[in-house]
């Protein structure tokens, strides 16, 4: 029974994903189903990057954060990879917004990457505030 549910739910996914596909297109409106879970993603992660009080109790900010010299390092050069990687989406995003970027798995338009490339570097920079600035209270 459950297998039925699921190929049910499947099916209606797919249903779905092609009217959206076709109800935007007819209206002449350049977004697609991926630019719709990007943006959904991006806003997501935004938010609650600037915002990220789940619990008053138990939010991480509140903690100390002390990693030892090599962690701190690997983890900020991964942060400013991903970072100069976040910047590259922004900037071909904004070179050409409305281009359809035709993939294997699906087509994006250029400003949805550009949204994705600012939410992800809008997380990083607030992930190297906290380590930095808890570090530096932990060292007083």
């Amino acid at each position: 029974m459950t297998n039925f549910r699921v190929t049910l739910f499947l099916i209606a996914l797919i249903f779905i994903y092609i009217c959206i596909d076709y109800f935007f297109k007819y209206l002449g409106i350049p977004i697609v189903t991926m630019d719709l879970i990007f943006a959904c993603t991006s806003i997501f992660i935004i938010y609650f990057s600037l915002n990220p009080r789940f619990k008053s109790s138990d939010f991480v900010a509140d903690k100390v954060i002390y990693y030892s010299a090599a962690r701190l390092s690997l983890s900020l050069l991964f942060a400013f990879i991903f970072l100069i990687i976040s910047a590259i989406l922004i900037y071909i995003g904004l070179q050409n917004p409305l281009s359809l970027l035709d993939g294997y798995r699906g087509k994006i338009h250029f400003y949805s990457l550009s949204i994705f490339g600012l939410a992800i570097s809008i997380f990083l920079l607030r992930f190297i505030y906290l380590v930095l600035s808890k570090r530096q209270k932990a060292k007083q």
